[in-house]
């Protein structure tokens, strides 16, 4: 097995790329016998040629921690003041699944798939995330490397990661499993790209990887627990003393009159008792747990009377009771009396808005500007489709649309490549589908890819299903549906969502006039801002252009024309050409977004596939076999549906490329080109 060069230079980049020059990292290799070897670098460049020249038997692994000194092969840093650890690069955790490769009888998640649903979502969607082979490295990377000035900075930086990996065990044990702690300082991960060959070999690799960093004063971190262990104000002495004193009864009730006051008296508390709080960052059972327990701190209720308030409210809303875990309720308690002693209201609810700083901070001059590390966008799809885009797909009704847009959701949730496009980032994504019938939206996306093959989150928004639920309709132009839509992407972590489509999104609107689109499109812009990249599905006019005022496309990264084939016919069902018509690409990738013919078709074993085709290359291939044949270029146009001066152009070409005689009959050269499958 092959080391993958991209995959290690891209994880070790993510890793590295900002650090500052004097501080080392460590890459580390361990042998079938456990022998360890340590090698410390400055340079990236340099651990990337060390790895690449390595023998494929060794499990590589690289530092998460930063040195201020090379202390030898033999060595590592320490926890102490020996060899002290000097930074960290972020946070991160080790999450292991199913059963193959582990020696620990723990129940783990038992796929992949279930271990990355773990860890998505929450509104910590991690920066990289490898699968190590039998596991996987959630990675939270921070804007700056974290670098000490103190043995207290270590001892934060120590409790944060703690924090992180026990909120991901909290998120686990709701679901039955359980996770290992991997939380020191001097913790070593595999590198992306290597081999594990602790059992039978298995490539480690990058799952996605996106342009999200962090600060560990971000308010994000607000939503994990307290530190379970040393370096927080609430330690494991208090964590077990406090749940030595409750009792955990299937029955328990909370005093009538308490809960009954707070419901009257707070409407906050009322909706967290519904679980219906889209506010909150952590809508898990858990988050809502320590919602409910936040507010009773505050009321003064002992700690029994927040237990059975508890396990009341999980009770009634059909979740895990957790008799046998006395630890999670006092961890849940210790943190909502910590924080009512801190603060004056409810943490989960929203923050006042800040002192807005002024336009002076944001003025540079451009060398400064130029300066600036702003972290390169992704692409989701290989060269067109990247991260904080807007894009705006359409063409006539029936023409396929509603299939291309979910195909590209469907590609960037599964890994699986579309057409002649590469998916280069996986990330979690959402379709809204504001017109068709629920059943209809369950066949074709299950027509497209079996659920078995997702490696991210794949959100499906109904119109029809949420109608059905009393919601109300779905709607670009509502304020509230707005701000509403963006709180859910940012929670859930969606990175790319589709609005299919704008006519049915926008009701009543004129859609003629630059104003009433104005709104939406200063939201979308808003949403970019925010890393959430946007694609609009609309409808043409009779000129065959985007339907409505042109100022739609004005902030747009994309415009995309799907356009029937002249010899098109109602049998073919969903088949079409995708032009790009406006593209923020570099010049050196606009060949890779030409003219492609896309058709869904049948398959192998009856099933439903793409299939597509260059339509330059495909039309150069038939004009030169039917001028071969004899046939004039007007009849060739009319044939193909071109103008006949795009034959001649096409004519010309050829000859100059010795494809064709002068007499217009294929060469040696010409009959090869039109019988290479690749055209």
């Amino acid at each position: 097995m092959q080391l993958k060069q991209d995959q290690i230079s891209q994880h070790l980049n993510a890793l590295y790329k900002y650090k500052p020059d004097e501080l080392f990292f460590q890459i580390i290799t361990i042998d079938k016998k456990k022998k360890l070897y340590g090698a410390w670098f400055q340079e990236i460049d340099s651990a990337i040629e060390y790895i690449a020249k390595l023998p494929t038997n060794l499990n590589v692994y690289s530092s998460y921690y930063l040195s201020q000194k090379d202390h030898g092969p033999d060595n590592r840093c320490t926890l102490d003041d020996e060899r002290p650890v000097a930074g960290i690069v972020g946070l991160w955790d080790d999450i292991d699944y199913g059963t193959v490769g582990h020696s620990s009888k723990k129940a783990y998640p038992p796929t992949q798939s279930d271990a990355v649903r773990l860890i998505m979502g929450n509104g910590l969607d991690p920066t990289l995330l490898v699968d190590s082979g039998h596991g996987i490295y959630p990675l939270l990377l921070f804007k700056e490397f974290w670098t000490f000035s103190s043995g207290k900075e270590r001892s934060e930086a120590s409790a944060l990661i703690r924090r992180y990996q026990q909120y991901n065990k909290d998120r686990a044990q709701e679901k039955g499993w359980e996770l290992d702690s991997t939380s020191d300082l001097t913790r070593i991960l595999r590198v992306a790209g290597t081999v594990n060959v602790k059992d039978a070999p298995v490539l480690a690799k990058i799952l996605s990887f996106n342009d999200r960093r962090y600060d560990p004063s971000d308010s994000i971190f607000d939503i994990l627990p307290p530190d379970p262990g040393e370096g927080s104000n609430i330690g494991n002495a208090d964590i077990k003393t406090l749940a030595n004193s409750l009792t955990l009864r299937s029955d328990a009730e909370p005093p009538t009159n308490k809960l009954e006051a707070l419901k009257f008296n707070n409407d906050l508390f009322r909706l967290s008792w519904e679980q219906n709080r889209p506010d909150l960052k952590d809508q898990t059972p858990s988050g809502y747990d320590q919602s409910l327990a936040n507010f009773a701190a505050k009321a003064k209720w002992t700690d029994q009377e927040i237990v059975n308030l508890l396990i009341l409210w999980r009770r009634e809303h059909g979740h895990e009771l957790h008799l046998k875990n006395r630890q999670k309720y006092a961890r849940t308690i210790l943190k909502a009396k910590e924080q009512a002693s801190i603060h004056e209201t409810d943490q989960s609810h929203p923050q006042t808005e800040k002192q807005p700083k002024p336009l002076s901070k944001a003025i540079l001059e451009s060398s400064d500007f130029l300066k600036l590390q702003i972290p390169e966008r992704q692409a989701l799809l290989v060269p067109w489709l990247k991260t904080e885009s807007i894009t705006l797909i359409s063409g006539w009704r029936g023409v396929g649309k509603s299939w291309f847009a979910m195909s590209i959701v469907n590609a960037v949730t599964s890994g699986e490549n579309f057409g002649p496009w590469k998916v280069e980032m996986i990330c979690p994504a959402l379709f809204l589908d504001a017109e068709m019938a629920a059943s209809d939206v369950q066949e074709r996306f299950r027509a497209l890819m079996p659920e078995r093959s997702r490696k991210a989150p794949l959100y499906i928004y109904s119109d029809c299903y949420a109608n059905t639920l009393g919601l109300k309709r779905a709607s670009l132009l509502s304020k509230a549906w707005r701000n509403e839509m963006k709180d859910l992407l940012l929670k859930l972590s969606v990175k790319l969502w589709i609005a299919d489509n704008i006519a049915s999104l926008s009701p009543g609107i004129d859609e003629n006039l630059k104003k009433d689109w104005d709104s939406t499109n200063q939201w979308l812009l808003d949403l970019r801002f925010n890393g959430i990249s946007t694609i609009l599905v609309h409808h043409v006019g009779k000129e065959g252009q985007q339907r409505g005022t042109s100022g739609r496309e004005d902030s747009i990264d994309l415009s995309i024309n799907l356009i029937r084939p002249a010899n098109y016919v109602v049998e073919d069902g969903a088949r079409f050409v995708v032009k790009f018509l406006k593209a923020r690409i570099p010049h050196e990738d606009l060949s890779a977004i030409a003219d492609t013919e896309f058709h869904w078709r049948p398959g192998a074993n009856d099933c439903m596939v793409w299939t597509w085709r260059n339509i330059k290359r495909h039309n150069r291939v038939e004009v030169l076999k039917l001028l071969d044949e004899g046939i004039s270029q007007k009849d060739i146009a009319e044939a193909l549906g071109v103008d006949k001066g795009y034959v001649s152009r096409l004519v010309k070409q050829a000859k100059k490329d010795v494809l064709i005689s002068d007499k217009g009959k294929l060469t040696q050269t010409g009959f090869m080109y039109v019988n290479d499958p690749s055209n």
